[in-house]
């Protein structure tokens, strides 16, 4: 991990693609490397834990390729005549995209930006996301820098619940900051949400 925070800060100092792909190849070996040797037949999925690989964690990507797919929808969508098919991912743009140095590039200084600027964000985390964990996102978020920071700290996460079965369950833990910010005084949010049962994709699980 040290030899990774190092070679990541020469990235973050000197933000050339060469530089970061060098720095990333660092941080896989020594410390991503070891989730995605559990992701082999029969292992976990790192994205969602409780989810073995040899199943399909992610039943709703192939039904969403489906709907969008049906001629009905590509005709209501107007799809320019070029496109074929829709997919849930593209693997063009993904190359695309680990030619720059974007994946080594931290967010903070636009999430700032944001709040400044009278934006509310909202970071939420699904706890079985092991890549992306809980952990590690709320130091993240302690440690964002904006006017809100010292009060945001200094709160405790607390339960936030949702109806299931008619019944309000516990469901995670969340806290929030508002402060007025910018020229038009107006207030802007931050707020932090954990949600139980849930993986990297939140949106998946039928919470209401």
């Amino acid at each position: 991990m040290p030899r990774c925070m190092n070679v990541y800060d020469g990235c973050i100092q000197n933000p050339d693609p060469a530089i970061c792909h060098a720095a990333l190849a660092v941080c896989w070996e020594g410390v991503m490397g070891w989730f995605e040797d559990e992701v082999g037949t029969g292992g976990k999925n790192r994205f969602d834990t409780p989810c073995v690989v040899d199943e399909q964690c992610y039943i709703q990507s192939t039904l969403i390729e489906q709907y969008l797919n049906l001629p009905v929808i590509w005709a209501a969508l107007r799809v320019p005549s070029p496109m074929k098919e829709y997919k849930i991912s593209s693997q063009s743009v993904a190359e695309a995209f680990n030619k720059t140095s974007d994946e080594m590039i931290p967010s903070d200084k636009h999430i700032t930006f944001l709040l400044e600027n009278n934006v509310h964000f909202l970071a939420y985390q699904g706890n079985l996301d092991l890549a992306c964990n809980t952990a590690g996102n709320l130091r993240w978020a302690h440690s964002l820098s904006w006017k809100g920071h010292a009060e945001f700290l200094a709160k405790q996460l607390q339960p936030w619940t949702s109806t299931i079965n008619n019944k309000k369950e516990v469901v995670g833990r969340t806290k929030e900051v508002s402060q007025v910010s910018g020229e038009e005084r107006r207030p802007s949010r931050f707020a932090f949400v954990t949600i139980d049962g849930a993986g990297h994709l939140v949106p998946k699980i039928n919470l209401k």
